[in-house]
């Protein structure tokens, strides 16, 4: 049996559509390189590397990627495989998708597991949540004080061999290593290249794609603070798959500094 790992990088909110389908929802940011890509090299794990030539840029609209062989576990939500008393984790029954600013949407089977890595403390003075009264929108203490930059999901126990498929990329189960993808929402370096020069408030379009009890959030997933180090993972990830976009281009003075993380929308 093989293992496939969709390795989600940046600022993205996550809906819990249905209950075995999620959305992957990248906003449209001037500042953002989107990209996907298999971007690393396989055979020998001791030898493994990375590079972002293999990388794309994802397309715009609405996509979705299958995993034949693969069936969610029933009666498995969302809220159980999510840390919702520490992470941002928000109602539906109150948070709405406005459909605007959402540059990508891609449909994924709700995964067997979801890993978080490259975690930070949001700073005290900028709550995730800025407004008080719209904290009661969120799952747990309604005042995240955890973010990650990077989400991992975890499709296991497929049969070897399944291809799977999704805009230019094609991939194929291994055994004896696991198949990644990543998918990039991030700025990739300090000049913004390839996503273009950093505009205004870091991350504000996230806020023009949902909706509070009708009204616009304030939500803050940006943040300048410092996350945790890229390391290899048990689950298969190499420390290179692991890095933001602005390590892979060599910039690594500013992705020490100014860090994004994700938000859920699932049911209570």
């Amino acid at each position: 049996m093989s293992d496939f790992n969709l390795i989600v990088h940046g600022f993205v909110i996550i809906d819990e559509v249905l209950p075995c389908e999620w959305e992957i929802c990248v906003p449209d940011m001037a500042a953002h390189a989107c990209m996907y890509g298999q971007v690393r090299t396989l055979g020998d794990g001791s030898v493994q590397r990375c590079s972002v030539s293999r990388l794309k840029t994802m397309p715009k609209g609405r996509d979705t990627l299958a995993v034949p062989g693969y069936s969610p576990t029933k009666g498995v939500y969302l809220r159980d495989l999510v840390a919702n008393s520490s992470e941002l984790v928000l109602h539906k029954a109150t948070v709405k998708r406005t459909h605007q600013k959402e540059r990508t949407v891609l449909r994924v089977p709700r995964p067997s597991a979801v890993r978080s890595f490259r975690g930070f403390e949001v700073p005290a003075n900028r709550p995730v949540i800025e407004n008080p009264s719209h904290r009661k929108h969120a799952f747990g203490t309604g005042d995240p004080r955890l973010m990650y930059e990077t989400t991992v999901l975890r499709y296991e126990n497929l049969p070897d061999a399944t291809k799977l498929q999704v805009w230019e990329w094609t991939g194929q189960t291994d055994p004896t290593v696991a198949l990644n993808l990543n998918l990039y929402s991030q700025s990739p370096t300090s000049d913004g290249e390839p996503g273009g020069v950093m505009p205004g408030a870091h991350g504000n379009e996230v806020n023009d794609m949902l909706t509070f009890d009708g009204g616009r959030p304030s939500l803050r997933l940006a943040s300048i603070s410092k996350c945790d180090g890229a390391h290899d993972t048990a689950i298969g990830i190499r420390r290179c798959e692991l890095a933001n976009l602005k390590e892979l281009y060599g910039d690594v003075d500013l992705a020490e500094g100014f860090v994004c993380g994700r938000g859920w929308m699932g049911e209570p």
